[in-house]
């Protein structure tokens, strides 16, 4: 992209209404380290690289066959390519990594749960189910303790 003189960057909302206003009169995508970026010219012949929302980083697509269907979506069909910065590998997101584990896990244990009252509902509901008062079971809480009191007493 050494050719390329970039003028800022923008998001992919600013760039959503730059195609929707006709504004952007060319795309290109930029090969770099580990993978492809979109940079585009618009009415007043600036260039705008494609940032990462809410920053100013460079998007990377790792796969340009995402990037063509994210810029299809957008409307734009028809763009340069530029395959001489691309570098496979790279730009790794490691922190990307863990936190789809921990959404995995978390979706795990939410239908763990769900599976677990389903259960205690469904028991519940039965006709066999069996209800025990609070008073009923605060008593033979109490008697349990007594009895554990005085086993450890005896072995002491």
């Amino acid at each position: 992209m050494a050719s390329l003189v970039i003028d800022g960057s923008i998001d992919h909302n600013h760039l959503i209404q730059l195609v929707e206003n006709g504004a952007v009169k060319e795309a290109r995508v930029v090969g770099c380290e580990g993978g492809w970026e979109v940079v585009v010219r618009v009415k007043a012949g600036k260039f705008y690289i494609l940032s990462v929302q809410r920053k100013s980083e460079p998007r990377v697509f790792k796969k340009i066959d995402t990037l063509i269907d994210y810029l299809r979506k957008l409307g734009i069909e028809a763009f340069g390519v530029e395959t001489a910065g691309y570098k496979k590998g790279g730009n790794t997101r490691p922190d990307r990594s863990v936190a789809l584990k921990e959404a995995h896990e978390a979706a795990s244990h939410d239908r763990w749960f769900r599976q677990e009252v389903a259960k205690g509902l469904k028991a519940a509901d039965s006709s066999n189910a069996v209800w025990v008062s609070h008073e009923d079971v605060e008593a033979m809480r109490a008697a349990r303790r007594i009895e554990l009191l005085a086993r450890a007493g005896a072995k002491a």
